[in-house]
């Protein structure tokens, strides 16, 4: 019984949308089985943290737990850096020989954005009861041998199955647009020193990626344009 309604006391936290006008966009809860057992749910909003955070808390919470059960104190460390301070860093790096490069390479990609795509279904696509927005989603599932071909595709590089999803995302939009030049947004991470690895936050980048389909493309050509791409962009 009490599991049951830990399950759907769970259930009700998680599916609790933010509100980011007046939110905080954290919010944790404790429920107690027992003297000696407890269930811990930790919800942040994508706007507040990244995946790599999420590692990164789960050590720290696990650290300081068991130095509080072991040793009765919490010997707190020392932030490795400020959200702030990498942003007055970010901005002064803007205005330095060493960006100037990459300023201009930035320059020619946003130069290159498609316009906007004619979409041809009206939102939402279909009903979302967690979603305040509104907004539908649209859902596409492989069937077992394409998964399984999938899984060995990936299984030779760690990165081949993003770019192979992120290009049947573009070759999909393509279709359905009927436009020659297609751009999307790509999140990155941005934790490029080991001080920044262990920063919890938003340390990410949404960049520009920008897609051309000839008269005669093949998805094979897709593939080349987004692994020149992302060579480009790790470079700038």
């Amino acid at each position: 019984e009490k599991e049951r309604k830990a399950a759907e006391s769970s259930e009700a936290f998680l599916r609790t949308p933010f509100d980011l006008g007046s939110d905080p966009p954290i919010r944790s809860l404790l429920i107690r089985l027992s003297d000696r057992e407890h269930v811990f749910i930790f919800v942040v909003h994508h706007i507040a943290a990244d995946g790599g955070s999420l590692t990164q808390f789960a050590r720290q919470l696990s650290d300081y737990y068991n130095q509080q059960v072991r040793q009765g104190r919490i010997r707190w460390s020392p932030l490795p850096g400020r959200t702030t301070q990498w942003g007055a860093e970010e901005r002064a790096f803007l205005h330095s020989a060493e960006a100037a490069p990459m300023l201009e390479f930035w320059r020619r990609e946003l130069s290159l954005f498609s316009r906007e795509m004619p979409w041809p279904f009206a939102p939402p696509l279909e009903s979302s009861r967690t979603s305040p927005s509104g907004l539908g989603t649209l859902r596409m599932a492989p069937d077992a041998l394409l998964a399984r071909d999938l899984m060995a595709y990936e299984r030779q590089d760690s990165g081949r199955m993003f770019r192979f999803l992120l290009a049947s995302l573009f070759a999909l939009l393509h279709r359905l647009s009927g436009e020659d030049t297609v751009t999307g947004g790509v999140p990155v991470h941005d934790r490029r020193s080991s001080d920044e690895r262990e920063m919890i936050g938003l340390r990410m980048k949404l960049v520009p990626v920008t897609v051309r389909f000839g008269d005669a493309a093949r998805f094979s050509d897709i593939l080349k344009q987004l692994n020149i791409k992302f060579r480009e962009i790790l470079k700038n």
